[in-house]
């Protein structure tokens, strides 16, 4: 049978371990929205330069007279019925290289406008394929500001895992110090998860600070 140490050891790990690991593989939302925003943004923003340059006549038709009226998820099948439109102008990008994008350009739109969450390594992934998507309808300077936006993205990512990895060896330490003097661990399993949340909020708003600031002196 297990002794008292090993039982109240294993209690505090059970509280603690699962704020650990909630925090390992996500961006915080409110930074993720505001990325995929931004993201959505560029995009629309080219879309809208691209569309100006080789289909003016026939994206004002439909109402696309300003970067605010851009549907991106209707843009693609815009695209594809003008195919002809477009392979007829010589140094237009061809229209199956731009086609090759519409899921994964789909798929940003979508976890923007409703929101959803998604893992770090998929919104890095997110930034990447805009890069790829801007060079090619515009050329490779045009992803300038994306890539920037992909390089602080993922310094942001790595620093703040390597914060809650320290975290997780702190914490981790603290109940194996303890774990000789059951009284003294009891006392700890009611003060470590409290205190292990406010570390992981203070880890993420720092985050979400930094992000927003970085977004807001892209604007400006």
């Amino acid at each position: 049978m297990p002794s008292e140490e090993v039982l109240v050891s294993t209690g505090a790990q059970d509280l603690i371990e699962p704020l650990l690991k909630s925090s390992r593989f996500s961006i915080p939302f409110p930074s993720q929205h505001a990325i995929l925003q931004a993201i959505q943004n560029h995009l629309e923003d080219h879309i809208f330069r691209f569309l100006q340059k080789w289909l003016l006549v026939e994206s004002q038709a439909v109402g696309w007279t300003c970067i605010e009226a851009i549907e991106l998820h209707k843009v693609f099948g815009f695209l594809a019925d003008h195919k002809e439109r477009i392979e007829s102008q010589p140094r237009c990008p061809p229209a199956q290289s731009i086609q090759k994008w519409h899921r994964v350009i789909s798929n940003i739109r979508h976890a923007s406008v409703h929101r959803i969450p998604q893992a770090q390594e998929i919104v890095l992934r997110m930034v990447k394929h805009a890069i790829g998507f801007v060079e090619t309808i515009a050329g490779g300077r045009s992803s300038r500001s994306l890539r920037q936006l992909y390089r602080f993205v993922k310094t942001m990512i790595h620093t703040s895992n390597r914060l809650q990895a320290q975290l997780r060896d702190k914490v981790r330490m603290q109940v194996r110090l303890c774990s000789a003097h059951p009284d003294q661990l009891g006392c700890r399993l009611q003060l470590l998860p409290e205190a292990t949340k406010r570390v992981l909020e203070n880890i993420e708003q720092r985050m979400v600070s930094q992000i927003q600031d970085f977004l807001q002196l892209e604007v400006s």
